[in-house]
């Protein structure tokens, strides 16, 4: 779902941050009704508290991926974006505590070797280590935070709840960051428009609410590293 994401922007006539803002726009639209059949429910502020780290954290992560995508190439973005199963699998250590055997780490450093086997060529005539690739690392970190704050949130919070809530910070800060940088938000063409719409409903309600469902049912350290096939 990520590349497919990244391939969107890139195709997209408007500037990252703002195909970020319609991408949560029209996945709240599109999860609204979805959300209201599911029945609302205000979370407790402990809950609550972790939904909005969790919605900060996601806009954090998806504001400098998408900045990346246009600063570096799909490829090279998507290769350091997928350090996030590392940070994942060292943060569940330090924060649940949680022992992870060793053909854990054998199967992630496998998984990391292949895509790195995919995007390698791109990545050699990309070897300076520029502004997009530093973006793409902290989109990597933010992402691993936003995983890890999903699981511990999923514990009392079911996923179309979760994904609701968790999406006002979401647009919020989105929509802040389009304001500091002065970006535009209207005035785009057909095309720019259909892609951001596809964004919204195919990669982020689609992709992340099977994603947030995962989370209540398997370990973000587990989980993370079966994402590197969807950023392929």
């Amino acid at each position: 779902m990520h590349y497919l994401s990244s391939i969107f922007v890139k195709l997209a006539h408007a500037p990252a941050l703002t195909s970020g803002f319609y991408s949560y726009l029209f996945c709240f639209i599109g999860l609204l009704p979805i959300w209201i059949v599911k029945k609302i429910k205000i979370p407790d502020r402990n809950t609550l508290l972790l939904v909005i780290l969790g919605g900060t954290f996601f806009a954090c992560d998806m504001a400098l991926w998408n900045l990346s995508i246009i600063r570096t190439s799909a490829s090279v973005s998507t290769l350091l974006a997928n350090n996030a199963s590392i940070f994942v699998g060292i943060g569940s250590l330090i924060f649940f505590n949680q022992k992870l055997p060793l053909k854990y780490w054998i199967g992630l450093f496998v998984a990391l070797g292949g895509i790195l086997l995919v995007v390698g060529k791109d990545f050699m005539h990309n070897q300076g280590l520029g502004l997009g690739h530093l973006m793409a690392i902290g989109a990597a970190f933010f992402y691993a935070l936003y995983m890890l704050v999903t699981q511990k949130a999923r514990l009392s919070l079911d996923t179309v709840n979760f994904m609701g809530w968790s999406l006002i910070p979401s647009l919020i800060i989105s929509f802040v960051l389009c304001l500091v940088n002065k970006d535009p938000m209207t005035g785009f063409d057909q095309q720019t428009w259909i892609l951001m719409i596809a964004m919204g409903i195919i990669c982020h309600l689609a992709g992340w609410l099977s994603i947030n469902y995962a989370l209540g049912h398997i370990s973000a350290a587990i989980v993370s590293p079966t994402l590197l096939s969807n950023r392929l």
